[in-house]
């Protein structure tokens, strides 16, 4: 699975080491949406994204280690998988991707943007936000 619009950000390849060799401690995750019409690239930080701030809208939280799979594909990609995520909202807006940060570093881990292409979450760029809409996101961090 090649994954052209997925992005894990310089700070976020930082957090990830730190917190294998143990000189951090390991934190929760925040899966937003992102409203401005923007590319990930390894150069973000948090301030790279404007969530999206739609009436109805809510961050989610991502617990470590509960829900979390991990599993290795006959292509040699290793993906970790969280339980489906369902937006909702009470408005219009648009969304553009997703990003998942620490909860306490507020440190990007993962930025994607959408395509209508895209295998993960496969919608309209960008994606309009609709009163009573919603917008499901399977969290996926895959590495190969």
């Amino acid at each position: 699975m090649s994954r052209p619009n997925f992005v894990v950000p310089n700070e976020g390849e930082r957090e990830i080491l730190t917190i294998l060799l143990g000189t951090q401690p390991v934190e929760n995750l925040t899966l937003k949406l992102f409203s401005n019409d923007y590319k990930p690239t390894e150069a973000d930080t948090s301030a790279s994204f404007t969530e999206v701030v739609t009436t109805g809208y809510a961050a989610k939280t991502l617990t470590r280690g509960a829900g979390w799979t991990v599993a290795t594909s006959g292509g040699g990609v290793t993906t970790a998988t969280y339980a489906s995520q369902v937006f909702t909202f009470s408005d219009y807006g648009d969304a553009y991707g997703f990003y998942i940060l620490g909860a306490t570093s507020g440190k990007v881990y993962v930025a994607q943007n959408f395509e209508v292409t895209d295998d993960i979450v496969p919608v309209p760029v960008p994606y309009r936000l609709t009163p009573s809409g919603s917008l499901t996101v399977p969290p996926v961090i895959p590495l190969e």
